[in-house]
Formats: structure tokens, C-alpha cells, sequence
């Protein structure tokens, strides 16, 4: 069952894709108020698909190189206890990809909901349009509260680890 935690962040994802292919279409020439060349929708398009498959593969390549991360890497709270075995370490690993995957999640939903703002925002008649403080609260603020309680959580519980 591991592996459908460690894949959950492609569905909004591919979520986004999709919703910004369907979508892109109907930006105006100009994205936002300046009318410079480098403000074609073009542009924007090619600057957001950048930003949203960096930010994905960062974490994703974090995700599967952690395994070999050299011990020294690894800074912890508790560190002596997390590193003192391969079971203890592996259990450490599990515990940061755990944060990691939950982190790829909730920054797809959080730049989701940022292109939903900038399309909604642009187009003269969204197709879909969700009130601001709908959008702000569950796209924005509720992804970043939740990826820094899961942050504090891990690092609680990884200060909290019985020492032999």
C-alpha cells in the first residue's frame, strides 16, 4: 500500500495538466496588466509549466535519493538514535519520505489553486470560478498550514524517539 502514498501527488497533478491544458486557450494575448511582449500568454504558459515541473521534480528527486543520503546529511533532532542501526535509519527514511510525498501533494494543490487564481483572474468568463475565499482558503492557505503541521508533527515525533 506504500506505493499509493508514494504516487498520490500525481493525480492533482495530472489534475493541473489537464485543467491548464483545457484552459490556456482562453487567457487573453496580455497576462496581466502589463502589455510587454514578455507578458504574452505564451510566455506565462511556458514560465508556469516551468515552475510547477521544478518544484515537482526537486522533491521528487529528493524523494528517491534520500535512501542514499550519507549520514551526515541527515540532520535530525535525536540523530544519535535515528542513525544508531539500519532499522532505526530505514524507520528515520520512512518518516521523511512520508513528509516529502505529503509535501509533493499539497504543493500541486497549492499551485493549483494559484492557477486558478491567475485564470479566473484573466479570462474575460472563467468556465469555472471559484468564490476568492474559497480559492484563498482551501487552495492556498490550507495546503500551506497543513504541509507545515505535518513538518512540525514529524520533527515532534522524531525528537520524542526513545533512546536505547
Amino acid at each position: 500500500m506504500r506505493w499509493v502514498n508514494r504516487y498520490m501527488w500525481l493525480f492533482p497533478f495530472v489534475v493541473h495538466a489537464a485543467y491548464m491544458t483545457a484552459t490556456i486557450r482562453f487567457f487573453p494575448f496580455h497576462v496581466g496588466t502589463d502589455e510587454s511582449l514578455t507578458n504574452r500568454w505564451e510566455f506565462f504558459a511556458a514560465e508556469w509549466i516551468s515552475i510547477v515541473l521544478f518544484s515537482n521534480a526537486a522533491l521528487f528527486f529528493v524523494l528517491h535519493k534520500m535512501p542514499k543520503f550519507s549520514d551526515k546529511t541527515l540532520s535530525v533532532p535525536n540523530k544519535a538514535y535515528w542513525l544508531q542501526s539500519t532499522e532505526t535509519r530505514a524507520a528515520l527514511i520512512d518518516k521523511l519520505q512520508g513528509l516529502v510525498e505529503t509535501t509533493l501533494v499539497l504543493i500541486n494543490i497549492f499551485l493549483l489553486g494559484i492557477y486558478q487564481l491567475i485564470y479566473q483572474t484573466n479570462v474575460m468568463v472563467a468556465a469555472v470560478k471559484l468564490p476568492i475565499t474559497v480559492l484563498l482558503s482551501a487552495f492556498v492557505v490550507l495546503p500551506v498550514a497543513l504541509t507545515l503541521a505535518n513538518i512540525i508533527s514529524v520533527r515532534i515525533s522524531l525528537a520524542k524517539a526513545k533512546t536505547k
